[in-house]
């Protein structure tokens, strides 16, 4: 199946191409809300103001929109975009476009390493974030998710590595959208404090330091971020806690954070079940389903942080020597993307997508149950047992 699907995907994204404009396309991608608050921060003035981002994107011509494209990331995140506020627009714009679309890939490829995944086929660590609408959503829309995947692979790469530090370094990434991992940091607290890995939350600290570095000079962010936080929740997010407030009332903005309970109470009951023989790449993938899953604030592109599942549920399947199960669940995955597609090419909203993470969470549970369980079948595991 290799060749058809790589030319397959191919000749989807030379379509995808051709019929983009792409300078208007990134004049309406979530980079601009970037580049304007690296610039504002750069004349001294509030990136977090409505009123100062409404004009500069106005006068810029940058946005059409009725409402300012707000930067709502916390003011970690102006440490990795101030310095292409330096730059003029198209410029910083396609070197970001540039770094997000390598980030994910090297991911990709960095994860088939980490799981074991054979050299015959390492075109899947092409072809399963090449197929996932999500992937295609976040660089679209010039995103910076992908970098918090990173900080997640890196994390997995040195905690097997036994580098605590630098694996609490790597995680410094998540603070650019820490509502995207509560169950998973949660749990990691738990580790922490029962193996005692203080390396660990040392060089989470040191990395959250450094990119907090705009704050030691600029203390008037965390005032106006503060401020501004409010604005987040005037739309329901398209999460469960989304679709909550939609059902018994936008007022009630507590209902965003409701799904967390059950996820925490998961999390607790697995917790229980394996930290005597805890390992970091057999439970990750589905404690990013269940931290996604119960997110209080998520996008569709935020599903980039899945592909640890899909990998490390590919390496699985194809270490069983069962060609028809891989075939199957690998033709599964496909049409769940290209019903994915098909919503986004017919325009739909990102809450009609609500249903493809627990589709992924029932699917790596069935075709993945013996990987979740090392005791059980601890000989027909890839390398990561």
């Amino acid at each position: 199946m290799r060749k058809p699907v790589l030319l397959a995907l191919l000749l989807l994204t030379l379509w995808c191409i051709a019929t983009e404009d792409i300078g208007a396309k990134l004049r309406q991608s979530d980079f601009v809300e970037y580049w304007v608050a690296a610039r504002l921060f750069l004349s001294g003035a509030n990136p977090y103001s409505p009123l100062e981002v409404s004009r500069l994107e106005a006068s810029l011509h940058l946005s059409t929109r009725s409402r300012p494209w707000m930067m709502f990331n916390p003011p970690a995140a102006l440490a990795l975009v101030v310095p292409l506020g330096l730059l003029p627009f198209p410029v910083a714009a396609g070197i970001w476009f540039a770094l997000q679309f390598a980030v994910t890939f090297a991911a990709s490829f960095w994860l088939w390493k980490l799981y074991g995944g054979s050299r015959k086929h390492k075109w899947l660590a092409v072809t399963l974030p090449g197929l996932f609408l999500p992937v295609y959503a976040a660089l679209v829309d010039c995103q910076m998710t992908p970098l918090v995947l990173l900080g997640i692979v890196a994390f997995l790469y040195f905690a097997e590595k036994q580098a605590f530090g630098f694996a609490g370094a790597a995680l410094g990434l998540l603070v650019l959208k820490p509502q995207l991992c509560l169950i998973f940091d949660c749990i990691l607290l738990l580790w922490c404090l029962r193996e005692r890995k203080w390396k660990l939350p040392a060089g989470l600290a040191a990395a959250t330091a450094i990119l907090l570095l705009p704050v030691w000079f600029h203390p008037v962010l965390i005032s106006q971020y503060r401020e501004v936080i409010s604005r987040i929740w005037e739309d329901a997010a398209p999460a469960w806690g989304g679709m909550l407030r939609a059902i018994f009332g936008y007022q009630h903005i507590w209902l965003q954070y409701l799904p967390l309970i059950p996820g925490i109470v998961w999390s607790a009951f697995d917790w229980m079940r394996h930290y005597a023989q805890w390992d970091w790449k057999q439970r990750l993938p589905t404690l990013l389903l269940v931290s996604l899953l119960t997110a209080p604030y998520a996008w569709t592109y935020d599903e980039v942080i899945l592909l640890p599942v899909f990998i490390s549920a590919a390496v699985y399947l194809l270490a069983q020597n069962d060609t028809p199960l891989a075939r199957r669940a690998f033709i599964f995955y496909i049409l769940v993307n290209l019903a994915m597609f098909g919503m986004n090419f017919a325009g739909l909203r990102d809450e009609w997508y609500l249903w493809n993470t627990p589709v992924w969470l029932m699917a790596y549970v069935v075709l993945a149950r013996p990987s979740l369980n090392p005791s059980r079948d601890r000989r027909r595991l890839p390398a990561s047992s």
